[in-house]
């Protein structure tokens, strides 16, 4: 059986993991689209060049890359 104390510190804990995960969704949200839109618009202004510089650079294995 928990003390007063033991559950008021899971409540903290749990408090703090929970709002460290609703601050945390939208900015990677948010990173994910916005990064989305600048690789578009790096795709239609160097088209080749670009494309060529992101084959090199992206760090998934050829079986896990798509177009998004």
């Amino acid at each position: 059986m928990q003390t007063v104390s033991e559950q008021s510190i899971l409540v903290c804990v749990a408090s703090a993991l929970l709002g460290s995960l609703l601050i945390t969704a939208p900015f990677i949200a948010s990173t994910h689209f916005v990064i989305s839109g600048e690789e578009r618009y790096c795709e239609e202004i160097c088209r080749e060049d670009y494309l060529r510089y992101k084959a090199t650079l992206l760090l998934l294995p050829d079986s896990i890359k798509t177009d998004f």
